[in-house]
């Protein structure tokens, strides 16, 4: 037998195999497939038996036998063409089209056989030509077909792509040289037989098992780490052999010595997270047509913010968790807006030690986050392409510990927050599947997060609450003690024996009577006494007179002050309680030798007010978590733990900014920013929104 013929035979073979599984199979336009297959059973036939037949050769049977098995491959792809678009018109305009040109083709292509004689083009030119519309039909089937149709035909559209590839060469080379190539000609019976091989195998795929089987992610991921780690073992386990049995006399030990830590190396890869998601990538990308195993996604997702592990995190930084779990994000942080629309860093995961880090809402990043509500990439941003121009990050922004994406949390349209996300454990772009389910879940956390600040909002409620209850208390207590110091004056009148020390002691009690009673008068009221208007002041007139007031107590604190006035936009009662607040602090937390420093600078058209203390210091924690939170307090019955809280509340209220940077052991550092009027007259030297220069720590 010749190599032409056993090529072909096996083209036989293909074709009948391939014509018997199409019918009785659940397969696509079965009749064309049958036809098709048993068509090309029947022209490798006939090519297969030239030696048996040599007065049909001569006859134009094979070249029609030819003509036939590619107008019905052809006629397969148009068929799955029509399917796909039933339901577009324009698109079946556009088939009919395509299939009109193919007719034309074909009747040339036959006339050529049975006429060369007249015929415009001879036989192989007009093959020439139907190969080439056949690799034309092929492009059409498969950019106008779906996800779903490109994983199933897949592999036939690569056999039909063979098979017309092939012919295009055979033919070109013909028409080039006027003669067939005899090599490439006995080859094409192989290369028919793997084209209907692999036209098969598409075709198995959307048969019943196929499409009711369902691949777990997990026991994908399981599976492959497990055969992985059995091969390597295998490996391992050949190698200590060789070593054992040709290493002399060391072989013993050197082959417990590898295999030892050949096992370490094992444990200690399967262990690795970086691992685990280049693996996760690999199969997500080779095996699934989708990334994302989205029902497993979500569900872990919320078992991640409901916490039903068991594990004791803050709501918030569970949101960060859950968020960085979905991208295999190793870190996050989390901001949320406060009462005067300042965001505030509210939780970190993984982020190492960082300040308060204040943004507010008129800065450039959260008009962008409000305004589009992208998520942005960050390295996107710094090749600023379309959509990023104008784009500016804050001024701590050089903190951040490798920053990958900015997700904005919105809620009802509006901006309730972001989250920084750090680069992934393995390098990974982003698609539209990434960037859906992010978008997805940061609208989730956003309702988590608003819920945690209700949950938080109603806590110190029932506090204020309770301190009201307290108020009452305390009225109550202090009406008895005026009511005693009442009759102490009235019965006092009767002993006049001594009257320089009676009028002295009636003028002492007297006093401290109206000054009670002034007190009862203000607790008495439902409402809380009217806040002090706003108006032009001398911030370091105002700060000195605070320091003077403190100057009473060890450590006595020292000031420096910037030639001239200060002129700044807010209350000078209130801006006075808040220097004396934040200076008693310092000094509470400083030995009675201790440093306390009260600095005041300007800085780009805003006044910078330090106050440092180099005391007992705060955690990270207790700044983030305790440190503005209402009734939270280091102090015991002393204080109420209300002072930095209203300190921040009232800072921000007049345009400004609180800063705190501390560390256990070493002290602390509190900068008030507010911005500076022209010369007293009340009007901002920066306009609203613009960011100051903030220092780092």
């Amino acid at each position: 037998m010749t190599a032409e013929s056993f090529s072909h035979a096996l083209a036989v073979v293909a074709g009948l195999c391939a014509a018997a599984f199409a019918t009785r199979g659940r397969v696509p336009v079965k009749p064309v497939v049958v036809v098709a297959c048993g068509l090309s059973a029947v022209w490798a036939a006939l090519i297969a038996g030239a030696p048996l037949w040599p007065d049909l050769q001569i006859t134009a049977w094979p070249f029609v036998a030819e003509l036939a098995r590619g107008v019905a491959w052809q006629a397969l792809l148009i068929a799955l063409l029509w399917r796909d678009v039933v339901h577009e018109r324009s698109s079946r305009r556009g088939i009919s089209f395509l299939l009109g040109v193919g007719g034309l083709l074909w009747v040339l292509a036959a006339f050529s056989i049975i006429a060369p004689d007249v015929a415009p083009v001879g036989p192989l030119l007009a093959f020439l030509v139907v190969a080439v519309f056949g690799l034309v039909v092929l492009e059409h089937s498969y950019r106008h077909a779906g996800l779903d149709e490109r994983w199933r035909f897949k592999f036939a559209w690569l056999g039909l792509g063979a098979m017309f590839g092939f012919d295009l060469f055979l033919y070109s080379e013909a028409a080039l040289f006027g003669n067939l190539n005899p090599s490439v000609w006995a080859a094409r019976g192989v290369v028919c037989a793997v084209a209907i091989g692999l036209i098969a195998t598409s075709l198995s795929r959307v048969g019943r098992h196929f499409e009711t089987m369902n691949l777990s992610r997990r026991f994908l991921f399981q599976s492959t780490a497990l055969l992985t780690a059995g091969g390597y073992l295998l490996f391992v386990s050949a190698a200590g052999y060789y070593i054992q049995h040709f290493g002399g006399n060391w072989a013993g030990a050197l082959a417990a010595a590898f295999i030892a830590c050949a096992l370490l190396l094992l444990v200690g890869v399967l262990a690795s997270g970086q691992f685990r998601a280049r693996l996760n990538v690999l199969l997500s990308k080779h095996f699934f047509r989708y990334k994302y195993d989205y029902r497993e996604a979500w569900q872990r997702f919320n078992a991640m913010l409901a916490d039903s592990a068991g594990v004791t995190v803050a709501p918030r930084e569970r949101a960060i968790r859950a968020l960085a779990d979905l991208v295999d994000s190793p870190a996050g942080l989390l901001w949320t807006i406060g009462s005067h629309d300042v965001y505030h860093l509210a939780a970190a995961w993984n982020a190492g030690s960082l300040g308060q880090l204040p943004v507010p809402a008129g800065h450039p990043l959260m008009r962008v986050l409000d305004e589009r509500q992208w998520i942005v990439e960050v390295d996107d941003v710094q090749g600023l392409p379309d959509g990023h121009e104008g784009l500016e990050w804050p001024g701590w922004w050089a903190q951040i510990k490798r920053p990958w994406l900015v997700l904005p949390l919105t809620e009802r349209g509006g901006l309730r927050g972001f989250v920084i996300l750090a680069q992934p454990r393995s390098p990974r772009d982003l698609n539209w599947e990434d960037r859906d389910l992010l978008r997805t879940a940061a609208r989730q956390v956003a309702g988590y997060v608003a819920l945690a600040d209700a949950s938080d909002a109603l806590v110190s409620s029932r506090q204020f609450d309770a301190f009201n209850r307290l108020s009452a208390y305390l009225v109550h207590d202090l009406k008895n003690v005026s009511a005693q110091l009442g009759l102490v004056t009235a019965n006092a009148a009767r002993h006049k024996t001594n009257p320089a020390f009676i009028d002295d002691a009636l003028q002492t009690v007297d006093n401290a009577k109206q000054r009670m009673d002034r007190l009862l008068d203000q607790l008495r009221r439902a409402e809380p006494a009217p806040e002090p208007r706003a108006q032009a002041c001398d911030l370091a007139q105002v700060l000195r007179a605070a320091v003077a007031s403190c100057a009473g107590r060890s450590p006595v604190p020292t000031l420096r002050l910037p030639p001239g006035a200060c002129w700044v936009n807010a209350s000078p009662e209130r801006l006075s309680m808040v220097l004396v607040n934040l200076i008693n602090n310092a000094q509470e937390a400083s030995a009675t030798d201790g440093p306390v420093q009260a600095t005041l600078t300007l800085d780009n058209g805003y006044a910078r007010l330090e106050v440092r203390d180099r005391g007992c210091g705060m955690d990270d924690n207790f700044m983030r978590e305790r440190l503005f939170r209402p009734f939270a307090t280091t102090k015991g019955n002393a204080g109420m733990g209300i002072g930095m809280h209203e300190t921040r509340d009232y800072v921000e209220s007049v345009g400004g900014m609180l800063e705190v940077t501390s560390e256990p052991g070493v002290g602390t550092e509190v900068t008030v920013i507010l911005p500076l009027l022209a010369q007293g007259i009340g009007v901002p030297l920066r306009a609203a929104g613009q960011e100051p220069h903030v220092a780092t720590a």
